[in-house]
């Protein structure tokens, strides 16, 4: 019997080359799933021998995927797939359950042997699989998508060059790009839209707007990027990007001004939270921007923490042992030595009732779980970085 191997990302490109490698191989695919919660119902109704998961996607993000199907079943075997730029994040992958995990764009020899290894088999025989025209059309579709984000981002930034969801769309969608087209095994293409995706990622970190020299490269680099995906369209040979556009957007990156996370420096961000995976995945993004990161796994600990440390911010989960998020909020904002510091509030409920329940005691901001450790480390800047604000009440 072939193994039946459940395919989840949230990209028709990386899906469709998991699929295909393992196809190829001799495995059988028993699904696919876009989600983690798609993840999660596709795994208990089709029981299979093996999972791939992505550990970027939207709704629920892989890490709590992994954990909550090996809560439920914990012999499930699950391969964690990630970007060169998750490694921190694939290491709370394999805390919370998975098996091994691989980087993007996947190397086919060592992923059959992963495979092999975790379902202890003997790598099946290659059979014969038709060839990769689906797997271009799936590229093309999701390339141009891609580029018409970067276009649009570059028309904002020719009047709005601060514009940081701009910004912040050359950083993603450069980053993407460069998986995709490594893939596919556009070598040079990965490399120029790796610098993009860095360059947008630094401007992004740095606070800094778009000058004319960056706006000039996003133009060449959208043209060659535009230049390439048209001829595999059309079925000619892939245009190479030329290596002399990449070097000079490295040259921009280098005369990078300072990371925003240096003017965290000196700021605390303390994490409440019973979950030891949320609390590890939130040190690690709250650290690497230069906040001091503080942890505690109950309400009651991290009530007295903040009593004594008194951080520049609180990450209050609401549903604790001890002392629930509510309680906790409700007796921070009650005494006036900590009534005005900064609380946000985590809930797995995403329920209007439940979020006024947190503001009613005077939460900032609310997110819901499962969440990208990206967005609260974004809201948790933008919160820290209100100077001089007083609350109501």
């Amino acid at each position: 019997m072939p193994v039946r191997v459940l395919v989840v990302d949230d990209n028709a490109t990386a899906r469709a080359s998991i699929r295909q490698l393992l196809e190829k191989h001799g495995f059988e695919i028993a699904g696919e799933a876009t989600t983690g919660r798609q993840a999660i119902e596709q795994y208990f109704k089709l029981n299979p021998d093996l999972v791939t998961m992505d550990l970027r996607m939207p709704e629920m993000d892989g890490v709590s995927a992994i954990k909550q199907i090996r809560q439920r079943s914990p012999d499930a075997k699950i391969i964690a797939v990630t970007s060169v730029d998750d490694d921190g994040i694939a290491k709370l992958a394999t805390k919370a359950g998975a098996a091994n995990y691989l980087v993007k764009p996947v190397n086919p020899k060592q992923f059959v042997e992963i495979v092999g290894q975790i379902v202890a088999i003997s790598q099946p025989a290659p059979s014969e699989h038709a060839g990769n025209q689906e797997f271009l059309k799936l590229f093309v579709e999701d390339a141009k998508d891609h580029c018409q984000r970067l276009i649009d981002s570059a028309i904002k930034l020719d009047t709005r060059p601060a514009d940081q969801q701009a910004i912040e769309t050359v950083y993603r969608s450069g980053h993407t790009l460069k998986g995709m087209a490594g893939i596919m095994g556009f070598h040079d293409l990965a490399d120029l839209a790796s610098t993009l995706g860095r360059l947008g990622k630094l401007r992004l970190d740095s606070g800094q707007p778009f000058a004319n020299g960056d706006l000039q490269n996003l133009v060449q680099a959208i043209d060659a990027i535009r230049t390439t995906v048209g001829a595999v369209e059309s079925g000619g040979v892939a245009a190479v990007p030329s290596p002399e556009l990449a070097r000079v957007i490295e040259e921009s990156l280098a005369s990078a001004p300072p990371a925003k996370s240096r003017r965290m420096k000196g700021k605390s961000v303390l994490v409440v939270d019973d979950d030891s995976v949320t609390r590890q995945a939130l040190r690690t993004v709250l650290s690497r921007e230069g906040f001091e990161a503080l942890t505690a796994p109950d309400g009651e600990s991290g009530y007295r923490l903040a009593q004594s440390r008194r951080p520049n911010l609180i990450v209050l989960d609401r549903m604790m042992p001890r002392l629930d998020g509510i309680e906790v909020c409700r007796r921070l904002r009650s005494d006036p030595a900590t009534k005005n510091l900064r609380i946000m509030m985590l809930t797995s409920m995403d329920d209007l009732e439940d979020k006024l329940a947190g503001f009613d005691v005077g939460a900032d901001d609310y997110v819901t779980k499962p969440f990208d450790p990206e967005e609260v480390l974004s809201r948790a800047k933008a919160l820290v970085s209100r100077r001089g604000r007083q609350r109501a009440g």
